[in-house]
Order: C-alpha cells, then structure tokens, then sequence
C-alpha cells in the first residue's frame, strides 16, 4: 500500500497500490467495497472529497483520475504531467484538483471539466506535495527543493517565499492549507525531516524542542493583511 485517505465521515477508505489500483474499504467491517482499476502503473496518491461523493487518484503513470465514490466509474481521466504524479488533492467545495508531480509542476484542474486551469511553475526541484485553501485563494506546494511556497490564485504568484525555506538537509514531504479559517486562517503545514513547521505568511510563533539529541521546531506564522488572522 502506497496511500490512503478516510471519507469524510469516517466511514470508508481509499487505498492506493502498487498493484495499479486503488480499493474503498469499509473501515468497520473491513470489506472490500470497490475496485478501482484504470491506471497503468503504481498508484501514489489518493484523496476524498469533502462530500464522500468522489476520490482522486495519482499515479506514476503521470495522469490523475476522479471517481464516482459510489459506482467506481472513472468520471475524468486528467492527463497534463510529464512525470510521476506525487500528490493530489480536491478542493472543499469539490470544484477544483491540485496535483503535483516529478516535473516539477502543479496542476490546477477543474473538476466538473477536467480542463487545466493553470500550470503552477517555480520549483527547482520535484513537487512533492499540494494542497489548496479552503477559499480557493491559495495553493501551497512542497519541493524536493526544499521550499514551500504559498501562491496567490488570483495571479499565481508567489507569496512570502522567502519566509517559506525549510531545514537545509530535508526536503518537504507534505504540506497542508488550514480549513477552519475560524481558527488559523489559511494556515499551512509543511512537514520535514526533522522540522515540522507550521506557517502562516507574515508574524511566526516558533517553538522549539528536542528529542533524541535532534533539535525539531514548529513555526506558526500569521498574515499582516488578514483581519481575522489572531495577533
């Protein structure tokens, strides 16, 4: 097993395989539920969306498939990567993918289309991660450049990227965009090896701690320009 990802409401999960398929389970009874079968190579990522009505799937075949949750149908194959694909992610009103992949890229997809709606480029190194605001307004991508970088929707460009550097021996791993605004808005997570850090653009709470005699330290980081953001 490659990747997993529970269904919103705890009831089912994904699992992706080098077998070049991806299976929904029952988390209860552990029972097969679906087959999903259509790539062509190793399954790398998977991902529910927040509605459990659909998942989405990477491979090192370089393409990005939806499914229909219930049926198994493949409802888009998403084909515009020229390397593997290492992360891919739905937006929470279900109407835009994120993908990352190898090529250094990551692709902003339509989800109701299956169109591009934008090539993110930058990275120098391959992008290993990706997730998206919960209000669309914001991408965040993690590289094997050792960078995460958050990008404005409205124009693609970089935000803060400087602020953004990671431990100079580790490549970013996973990133995450905070969905409950409430709390941190539009927080971000990047994790490494041996930094966690998490970030927001703009003030940092920073901690720091060791274990094993490594030094590991988190980093929470506020934007100046947001209102709601805590001071």
């Amino acid at each position: 097993m490659t990747c997993c990802s529970f269904s919103p409401d705890g009831l089912r999960v994904i699992t992706g395989s080098k077998d070049k398929t991806a299976r929904v389970w029952d988390a209860r009874l552990d029972i097969e539920k679906l087959h999903l079968d259509g790539h062509a190579r190793t399954i790398t990522a998977c991902h529910y969306s927040r509605d459990g009505s659909r998942v989405v799937t990477g491979s090192w075949d370089c393409s990005v498939k939806l499914w229909c949750a219930s049926t198994g149908k493949i409802e888009h194959t998403l084909e515009g990567h020229t390397k593997n694909v290492t992360c891919c992610v739905i937006s929470r009103d279900g109407t835009v993918i994120v993908s990352a992949s190898d090529d250094r890229t990551a692709i902003v997809w339509g989800a109701s289309t299956g169109e591009v709606r934008h090539r993110i480029k930058g990275h120098k190194g391959a992008v290993t991660s990706c997730a998206i605001s919960a209000d669309h307004t914001r991408v965040v991508t993690g590289s094997a450049d050792r960078t995460a970088r958050v990008w404005d929707t409205s124009k693609y460009a970089v935000l803060h990227r400087k602020s953004l550097r990671a431990a100079k021996k580790a490549d970013i791993k996973r990133v995450a965009a905070q969905e409950a605004a409430a709390e941190v808005p539009s927080a971000n997570l990047a994790r490494t090896d041996p930094e966690d850090r998490l970030w927001h653009p703009g003030r940092t709470w920073h901690r720091k701690y060791c274990e094993d005699d490594s030094l590991h330290t988190a980093k929470l980081w506020y934007d100046p320009e947001d209102p709601n953001a805590k001071k």
